[in-house]
């Protein structure tokens, strides 16, 4: 569903655009070349993500730690809610940082993510002192990490949530049409009026918070921080949304894409491990099935062309 406002906007920003080009003739077809080229650059790959989920979940668990009765190792409601809050918090000042370092500073979104990534691996590492935090309060655990409902666990109900949230947000709400017409063509959404800059910061923040959020559900899950399991969440999660649709040139996206790409993924490192697999062949089968699916895409989108 588009906003006809938004709709007819970015439209006509189009259709001035290719009239500008078409009364200037044989010199602005370079123009068209590099407009083409700027599409291709639209898309924001965010390679901090794993890291950004390790430094939330250390700074939360530094705080729950804190909370948490040393005799019991139960934490209050209260303290548990806050240490969740404070994981949010964390990772929604990482995607700000990001989104300020790709806007404002015009650094190329993979040069500034993965300079966030050392960071945040970087300062997790200092806060906990070179280990994981453990035993931070095990009434986290059974409360949420491990309870279920329906033999569903919490984490996951949370996760199915948030993704109906998203697609609606997506699919339903102006949000959702700028965010498309600005992966498609920056260039036009500006001409149209929108908040480029802002709406690219939000999108980091929001990023950010859901990493925060991750971080938070490690601590519940496991009781411990983990802060050497999650060095390819990023490839993991750029493979799960390619696979399922997502052009990374921008302008086109589908949540249960996503969602169908994330469990193939499982579904193959879960094959591999029936059969025997060592681990590290899992890793490389990851990287492979990135490679075919960034090429399926790659020559979808000269299709387009």
């Amino acid at each position: 569903m588009l906003f006809r406002s938004d709709e007819d906007a970015v439209y006509q920003a189009h259709h001035t655009a290719d009239q500008q080009a078409h009364d200037q003739g044989e010199n602005d077809r370079a123009d068209r070349r590099m407009q083409r080229l700027a599409v291709r650059q639209m898309g924001q790959h965010d390679l901090s993500l794993g890291a950004n989920l390790i430094l939330s979940s250390v700074v939360g668990a530094i705080v729950l730690s804190h909370l948490t009765n040393s005799k019991t190792l139960h934490a209050s409601v209260g303290a548990i809610i806050l240490t969740l809050v404070v994981c949010l918090l964390v990772g929604g000042v990482v995607g700000l940082v990001n989104g300020v370092l790709i806007t404002y500073f015009r650094i190329n979104s993979l040069i500034a993510t993965l300079g966030m990534l050392g960071i945040c691996t970087g300062l997790a590492y200092v806060l906990a002192h070179g280990s994981d935090i453990t035993g931070v309060a095990t009434n986290i655990q059974s409360g949420f990490g491990l309870n279920t409902v329906l033999d569903i666990p919490y984490p996951a109900l949370l996760a199915i949530v948030i993704l109906l949230a998203l697609w609606a947000v997506l699919r339903y709400t102006r949000y959702g049409t700028r965010t498309l017409a600005i992966g498609s063509n920056r260039t036009s959404a500006e001409r149209a009026g929108l908040r480029v800059r802002a709406h690219l910061i939000s999108l980091t923040v929001l990023g950010g918070v859901l990493a925060g959020l991750a971080g938070f559900i490690d601590i519940s899950r496991f009781d411990t921080t983990n802060t050497s399991g999650h060095t390819l969440d990023a490839l993991a999660a750029l493979t799960a949304a390619v696979v399922g649709g997502t052009a990374l040139q921008g302008g086109q996206a589908t949540m249960f894409g996503t969602l169908w790409g994330a469990v193939l993924a499982y579904v193959i490192l879960g094959g591999l491990v029936v059969i025997g697999v060592s681990s590290f062949y899992q890793e490389i089968a990851t990287g492979f099935v990135l490679w075919v699916a960034v090429a399926v895409d790659s020559a979808r989108y000269r299709r387009r062309e």
